[in-house]
């Protein structure tokens, strides 16, 4: 049998060239000039003491890396056989065939519900820049599945990493978008900063206030210690779990020779909070707990906190309510627009749904208060954007006011978006529609 890709011994003058060329990388292009400097020496010592020859390239991508991580206690420096990538079919192949991507749904590998409205989200890798846009996506469809929890667990045990900015994604969805610039990275080789930041627009009440856990364990690495450690430094999340890996480093990948590749940390991370990383010393978990417990204990902490969050949310929705139902006591000709729009908004805060605002405006309609209703169903569109079915209800009430042309202009309006979401009562909006045509 022939030997497996990898297994074959490297000749004398390939192995000069790739620890002549290892050695250049790694004193200009590690984090600390005087580290990289000190691999480099290492290296070429035990090379001169042969303590590299005779090996395969497998074997000298772990006997590389072992010395590596002696010297410097860098867990993201490595080495090992890697095909140069020649043609575009190729690399397209490789490529499929050697990262998650669509195969693990872009790291969001499991979504659910637990007894006690305990929202449950597995985040098993960060996935690769070029996923990023399908990233966002998987993930954004993952948070609207738990947005009406009580209590949210996010499980980043196991986690290896990934790319920074699908965690500054992650985090937008927690924190007020006046925290701004969350992490930066700073790289020796080229002098340059670079840095992750809150997206605006993605935050919500309901999550904000919301209470978070991260389970963490010692498989925990990289952009998954780094989602842990900024969210804990926000004061956004209790941390259970394990101390994880250290690796707080960026690093980038280095083809050595055809055959063969080195990592090399190259971006220090500093924390716009802390002024420093988790490099070496690990995210410290809030609360310590065995890897078998990790689950358990968690789940018996989002419950407690969980039951007295939907304890709170409901007495705040009911004091809303009823400070909405006192304004409408009021004589139609004493209300503004303002005074409805704000109560309104002051019961969405509250965690009043979309769908009680809705039948609400309604309640208002049948009881031919138009223009109350008007105003309700128009504050609830500007709540939700995205909703088909606000449009729609909106543009019941402006007919109902006498405004056909712009009812017809929101009623295509929920149509175009729900063709675009697939939404299952398309129909029902086109009939809607069609049934104020036919009145012309």
């Amino acid at each position: 049998m022939g030997q497996t890709k990898g297994d074959e011994t490297i000749d004398r003058k390939e192995l000069n060239r790739t620890i002549v060329t290892i050695s250049k990388l790694l004193k200009e292009n590690y984090i600390s000039e005087s580290i990289g400097e000190k691999m480099a020496q290492h290296v070429k010592h035990k090379h001169r003491e042969n303590e590299y020859a005779d090996l395969s390239y497998k074997a000298l991508g772990k006997a590389l890396t072992a010395d590596f991580r002696e010297v410097s206690g860098d867990i993201h420096m490595s080495a090992s056989y890697h095909l140069k990538k020649d043609s575009p079919n190729e690399s397209l192949f490789s490529e499929i065939g050697e990262d998650y991507g669509a195969r693990n749904n872009y790291g969001s590998t499991e979504v659910k519900i637990l007894e006690g409205n305990i929202g449950y989200y597995k985040i098993s890798n960060f996935t690769l820049f070029k996923f990023f846009e399908e990233a966002k996506e998987v993930t954004q469809n993952a948070l609207s599945f738990l947005r009406n929890t009580d209590a949210l667990i996010i499980d980043v045990r196991d986690n290896p990493g990934g790319f920074e900015a699908i965690v500054a994604f992650l985090v937008s969805h927690f924190v007020n978008t006046d925290v701004g610039d969350l992490q930066e990275y700073y790289c020796r080789y080229s002098d340059s900063k670079s840095k992750i930041s809150i997206q605006k627009g993605l935050s919500s009440v309901g999550f904000r206030e919301m209470p978070i856990y991260i389970m963490i364990n010692e498989g925990t690495g990289s952009a998954a210690e780094s989602f842990a450690y900024i969210m804990k430094h926000l004061d956004r999340a209790t941390l259970v779990g394990e101390s994880t890996a250290g690796a707080g480093n960026g690093s980038a990948f280095f083809q050595v020779t055809d055959k063969f590749r080195i990592q090399i940390s190259v971006c220090e991370t500093i924390n716009q909070v802390t002024k420093t990383s988790w490099e070496k010393t690990g995210v410290i978990p809030d609360i310590l707990v065995d890897n078998d417990s990790i689950y358990s204990k968690t789940l018996e902490f989002a419950r407690l906190r969980g039951k007295n969050n939907r304890e709170v949310k409901e007495t705040r929705a009911k004091k809303a309510i009823t400070q909405l139902e006192q304004l409408m006591e009021k004589p139609d000709v004493g209300l503004t627009s303002t005074e409805i729009s704000e109560s309104i908004k002051i019961c969405n805060r509250a965690g009043v749904s979309q769908n009680t605002i809705n039948t609400l405006g309604y309640k208002y309609l049948r009881e031919g208060k138009n223009k109350v209703a008007e105003i309700i169903f128009k504050t609830n569109m500007d709540l939700f954007p995205s909703s088909p079915n606000t449009y729609d209800s909106y543009a019941e009430a402006l007919f109902a006011n006498g405004n056909r042309s712009e009812s017809v202009k929101y009623y295509r309006k929920a149509i175009d978006l729900a063709k675009e979401q697939n939404h299952p009562d398309t129909q029902i909006y086109e009939q809607n529609l069609e049934r104020i045509l036919i009145k012309e």
